[in-house]
């Protein structure tokens, strides 16, 4: 391509100059060498290149290709040779042909300051229809459309490029319809843009149209979003499929939108990954289940057995919601990791075996791991929430009405529950011992508070921990709720802080053996001390007093085994008072008895006896 040059015009406006056209403009990041194909154009040695997305911004500028290293061109090299608001026109490219960038760099230095371009194409319109679907039933317009001309849509105002005959767009789809972007909004794919009709038909093969539109530009490497800002409802599964990787720049815009299912079995939308997808982030994701759909929104991310692995990563969903799902209302399952789930509302019409609002799958392929879950509510179902991978984390929400335990964490490796607000579990499933948040292996549940009105939740927690234990702390309970915390045996400790004995259920000696309440926060200080003194568990771990008598210690109530006591006593100023042990205490340490000195004993629980780790005399 010949380099003509056109400079600026100072005696016009210090402010303006247009550039010689180029041949093509990037659409990414690139390497500044070797002759290659950009936006579709195959370059040949001396083409004029618009390089405008580089990572290093002060590289951007007009260059000449090259099979070796590419050079600036001398219209655009200098200081004298650009100005804000120079104008560039393209000519050829996928998407960049018949259109014009300006440099909005103030002050530009070539190579030295950050360059920007940006999109100022004014666009004359061939034609124009009121509505979509108006565009697709002419069949007789085409003939007089050729490649470049501009297409408008009043309705929505959507602007299409014809690129080929009988084509509208910029990428290419499976729709029967030959209508294929929104090429005027800065990568924005409206649904309606590809023939979706708002309402009760079926816009099925429309959204999807639109979807295999989305997967392309994204595949492509070009940030992309789908949009969804009306009712549509589809009849038949949708499938967001990914094939190749994606790296960033995948955005799912439903923001004022809802999608209504009326799929008669199976997954009413899915996102496969069967590549490598980093950073999808998905706002407002909004369906109705169909009412018997299997799942209504799936995301598989993939095996990590395979090579290379699969994996979707840093998924982001903002304020999902999904109602009148009759089995699954959200699925995770495959190599999906690092992600995070916030204010979903997720709502499961069922409440049997097998049902989930919210179901977190490790499956025998995958490595799921790393799910966040940030406030929002999740209902109904066996469990409102049921996770199988080993480190899911709950922060706060309201999860309630399930068949069984809202929150079941099962063989966790370090997930847990904060501040969570659990209610009426096991919903028209009444019996004892059912609580609301239930865990296994090792993680913790902290700060919760547990509510139930049918009578059938009775507890706030309950615990089996795995050779790591289980942390429990800052359990509240409110009305129908009489325990915090149900212990059962396991491998490990159930570590239990701020909960009392009386207010929890140890379901056998086993579980009394691994069960310990640290700290109950309770401690009994006495002014004096004398004659038979029996210390309540339920009451404190540490007593405190000063001995005006002689004092006999007699065998501690509602000890639990690996319960543990600190005894402090002190001689008043008469001194010489004495100590006597029941035979369940095992002592080594005598009491001083050196007036106002202190002796202190810090005793284990075996379950048999009070067995004496440590002691200090006359302090």
């Amino acid at each position: 391509m010949t380099a003509n040059h056109c400079g600026s015009f100072p005696d016009v406006v210090s402010t303006v100059a247009i550039k010689a056209p180029v041949i093509c403009a990037t659409t990414g990041n690139i390497t500044l060498s070797g002759l290659q194909t950009i936006d579709g154009v195959a370059l040949a040695a001396g083409d004029r290149v618009l390089v405008k997305d580089q990572t290093r911004k002060t590289e951007n500028g007009i260059y000449f290709a090259s099979s070796g290293a590419w050079g600036r061109t001398s219209d655009l090299s200098g200081a004298r040779s650009v100005v804000q608001g120079t104008f560039v026109s393209v000519m050829g490219g996928t998407l960049g042909a018949s259109r014009q960038f300006r440099l909005s760099t103030a002050s530009p230095v070539i190579g030295t300051t950050d360059i920007a371009f940006v999109d100022s194409t004014v666009v004359c319109f061939k034609m124009q229809y009121k509505t979509v679907a108006d565009m697709l039933a002419d069949t007789t317009g085409y003939e007089f459309f050729v490649p470049g001309d501009f297409v408008h849509v009043i309705d929505g105002d959507f602007s299409y490029r014809v690129l080929a005959e009988g084509a509208l767009g910029h990428v290419s789809n499976a729709a029967a319809a030959p209508v294929q972007a929104d090429v005027l909004s800065g990568g924005v794919l409206n649904v309606r843009a590809f023939g979706a009709e708002p309402g009760d038909g079926d816009s099925a093969a429309a959204i999807q149209a639109a979807l295999d539109a989305w997967i392309e530009q994204l595949e492509a490497g070009e940030a992309c979003t789908i949009r969804i800002d009306d009712r549509y409802t589809f009849g038949t599964p949708l499938l967001v499929s990914f094939t190749s990787q994606v790296v960033g720049g995948a955005v799912w815009d439903q923001r004022g939108g809802k999608l209504a299912s009326s799929v008669a079995t199976g997954t009413s939308l899915e996102f496969r990954v069967r590549t490598q997808v980093r950073g999808l982030k998905l706002d407002s994701l909004f369906i109705d289940g169909s009412g018997t759909d299997d799942v209504t929104v799936l995301f598989d991310g993939g095996s990590a057995s395979v090579t290379p692995k699969e994996y979707l990563h840093n998924l982001v969903l903002n304020q999902p919601r999904v109602e009148n799902a009759a089995n699954v209302a959200m699925k995770l399952t495959g190599n999906v990791f690092e992600s995070a789930i916030y204010n979903p509302f997720l709502i499961c019409t069922a409440n049997a075996v097998g049902t989930y609002a919210l179901f977190l799958e490790d499956d025998a392929t995958s490595n799921p791991s790393s799910i966040d879950i940030y406030g929002g509510a999740c209902r109904g179902g066996e469990h409102a929430l049921y996770s199988t991978i080993g480190d899911c984390k709950v922060f706060g929400g309201t999860y309630l009405n399930a068949f069984a335990e809202n929150i079941f964490l099962k063989n966790s490796i370090g997930g847990g529950v904060m501040a969570a607000h659990v209610e009426n579990a096991f919903e028209g499933n009444p019996g004892t011992d059912q609580a609301g948040i239930k865990i296994t292996n090792h993680g913790y549940v902290r700060d919760c508070y547990g509510l139930s009105d049918n009578g059938n939740m009775d507890s706030v927690a309950k615990v089996y921990a795995g050779p790591a234990g289980v942390d429990v702390s800052g359990l509240r309970m409110a009305g129908g709720v009489s325990k915090k915390l149900i212990a059962v045996s396991g491998t490990g400790e159930i570590r239990a802080t701020g909960v009392l004995r009386s207010e929890s259920t140890i379901a056998d000696l086993a579980a009394q053996r691994v069960t310990r309440f640290l700290n109950n926060g309770k401690v009994s200080r006495n002014a004096s001390a004398t004659g038979t003194i029996t210390l309540d568990m339920d009451a404190q771990d540490i007593y405190d007093a000063k001995a005006t008598g002689n004092v006999t210690f007699a065998a501690p109530i509602n000890g639990r085994a690996g319960d543990e006591l600190l005894i402090v006593l002190q001689q008043d100023a008469t001194g010489g008072r004495t100590v006597t042990w029941n035979v369940y205490f095992q002592v080594k340490t005598a009491f001083d008895a050196t007036a106002s000195s202190r002796t202190s004993w810090r005793f284990f629980y075996t379950g048999g006896a009070w067995v004496e780790v440590s002691g200090i005399a006359g302090v």
